[in-house]
């Protein structure tokens, strides 16, 4: 058999086995070995189950018990030298192994030949010696390895004798070949520090351009054959070199892990930015280049840009006015009234519901087409004069940074017609830090929300208007009919008409009105009215209403000035008469009287 020695010799001994062989009990043969476990020819298992063997003594590894006796087999390879150090695959110098061949009690030597284990055979050349002693130098290319592989070749050295004998298993020579032919593979590459950009899993670092201090770039490495060599290990980007000094490495050989250093700022040129797709580079000992990889760091000095525009509806801006009639008569356009929002202005007060938008840009023509991107929790607003928080949101679905148009403590002087400019200003970094100019934009904004033309309706409105929110927010007006649908309207907080009242019972009420938010009662004289009427208020209107005669039986009196509501229950409404010259008191339920 073939016996493998760390020691790359195979030492005969004659006297090695010289007592009686006792080899112990056995089912089969096979169960019969040398006491170091190795193979023993000519041994039997007998029927006695002991191992039987039919010389006296053990014979010597080139021998084997021949009729009793210990005979010479062939010549023995007593040593095999091979290179301690490793030879590059593609090398064209082949390597040299020497063996040391004895025939000693033999014919005498005719041949030695390296065999390359499930591979080609080499015939060794005596290079000394001249007797039953020699040496053979044999001459193996290192292309007997296979391709990408590192892995240590074996081989076996056997000899012939004159007489036709050949070296037995046992007595060949053992040894490996160091062939390296595989270069170092890079396992895994870690950026230390730096702002992580992009979705989790595809992540790259980024620094910022002006950083003067090194960040650390971890590389993990496995070479299991003639080791990284790591002082010629570089970081490279098309060949060009990013790393600076020569990297230091922990861990063993063949397992490193190599800590590189890199400047920002020796990188890349002051106001530009790269994505660097690079690389390791280099050799293992054996001179083997390191097998492809990539990885990548990102290093940004230029500004982004910010975009912030405000104007009409599809005109491009960053920033659309609301449209036309938005929160005015429910949105539907009315030729007898004017909305604030005209397609073209923000109102002064009440529009923080809607927001100014603008957008960051990190873009640019190549090579600075890449950058680190907007910081999205980097930009601020501010809007001249306000104290208020201005507080910016990213959009991640728009990539819009948006804030509210709230402009009520605005600085603001409007001309005759309630209109004005409001000055907004936004500031935006990138994600290492790098501010854009800053942006201002003029935000046309009217005081006026909305305006309403009764003309036809109901004109001549002497009375204080009644703003309540109760059943439902709106805005009583009276005034003198000039319809049929009566001289009360109620308006909506947009400017709606939501309802009409008092057709037939009033026609001119150049007095205040009373309204109760309590019984959600309206009461009302007309002018140098003889009744007095309570109108129960619903959501939409009038549901109910009742009356009072200014009448004691003795005359019919005749109101002046406006109602006044005495609390209590039942409520009760007082009225004044310049006829009778008497103060009412009444009570009622609409519907009821």
């Amino acid at each position: 058999m073939i016996r493998k020695i760390a020691v790359l010799a195979l030492l005969w001994c004659a006297a090695c086995y010289s007592k009686g062989p006792s080899l112990g009990t056995c089912n089969v043969a096979t169960d019969c070995t040398l006491p170091d476990g190795g193979e023993l020819a000519g041994v039997t298992c007998n029927n006695d189950h002991v191992c039987a063997y039919a010389c006296s003594s053990i014979c010597a590894p080139a021998e084997a018990c021949v009729n009793g006796g210990c005979e010479l087999q062939g010549p023995r390879i007593t040593s095999v030298t091979a290179p301690t150090t490793w030879t590059q695959a593609s090398s064209a110098q082949p390597i040299a192994v020497t063996a040391v061949v004895d025939d000693t009690g033999g014919p005498g030597i005719n041949t030695a030949t390296l065999r390359i284990t499930g591979g080609s055979t080499y015939a060794g050349t005596p290079t000394s010696g001249t007797g039953l002693v020699r040496t053979f130098t044999f001459s193996v290319p290192p292309s007997v390895q296979a391709p990408d592989s590192e892995t240590p070749v074996a081989f076996t050295v056997i000899a012939t004798d004159t007489g036709g004998g050949t070296t037995p298993d046992r007595a060949a020579g053992t040894g490996q070949l160091l062939i390296d032919g595989r270069g170092p593979t890079v396992n895994g590459v870690t950026v230390n520090g730096g702002v992580a950009v992009g979705p989790a899993g595809q992540q790259i670092k980024w620094f910022p351009q002006s950083q003067a201090t090194p960040f650390i770039v971890d590389v993990s490495m496995t070479e299991s054959g003639s080791g990284v060599q790591g002082s010629l290990l570089t970081l490279v980007v098309g060949g060009t070199r990013i790393d600076s000094g020569t990297p230091t490495c922990t861990g063993s050989a063949t397992t490193p892990t190599c800590h590189f250093s890199i400047t920002p700022s020796l990188v890349v040129l002051t106001g530009e930015q790269r994505q660097l797709q690079f690389s390791v580079a280099g050799t293992d000992v054996a001179g083997n280049a390191v097998k492809t990889n990539q990885a990548a760091v990102g290093v940004d000095g230029k500004p982004p840009t910010i975009a912030f525009t405000v104007g009409v509806s599809g005109s491009g801006s960053t920033t659309s006015y609301p449209a036309a009639f938005a929160d005015c008569n429910g949105g539907a356009p009315d030729g007898t009234m004017y909305c604030g929002h005209d397609g073209s202005h923000f109102w002064r007060a009440g529009d923080a519901k809607y927001n100014l938008v603008f957008t960051v840009s990190d873009t640019f023509t190549a090579p600075n087409d890449v950058g680190s991107g907007s910081s999205t929790s980097g930009s601020t607003c501010s809007i001249m004069g306000s104290a208020a928080a201005c507080t910016v949101t990213f959009n991640s679905g728009t990539n819009t940074f948006t804030f509210p148009a709230d402009f009520a403590n605005a600085t603001f002087a409007s001309a005759a017609d309630g209109t004005g400019t409001v000055s907004v200003t936004v500031n935006a970094q990138d994600a290492v830090g790098n501010p854009a100019t800053t942006v201002t934009t003029l935000v046309d904004v009217t005081r006026l929300k909305w305006m309403r033309s009764m003309t036809g309706k109901v004109d001549t409105m002497k009375g204080s208007p009644i703003a309540t929110s109760l059943p439902v927010p709106q805005l009583i007006l009276a005034g003198i009919e000039k319809d049929t649908l009566g001289p009360i309207v109620s308006l909506t907080p947009d400017g709606s008409i939501l309802w009409r009242a008092a057709h037939g019972d009033a026609a001119n009420i150049s007095n205040n009105v009373a309204y109760s938010s309590v019984t959600r009662r309206l009461y009302v004289l007309a002018d140098n009215a003889t009744k007095m009427f309570g109108y129960a208020i619903g959501a939409a209107g009038v549901t109910s209403s009742y009356n009072c005669l200014l009448d004691d039986g003795t005359g019919t009196g005749a109101a002046t000035g406006a109602p006044a509501i005495l609390g209590g229950t039942p409520e009760r409404v007082l009225v004044s008469d310049s006829g009778l010259h008497r103060l009412w008191g009444f009570s009622g339920t609409p519907g009821v009287g």
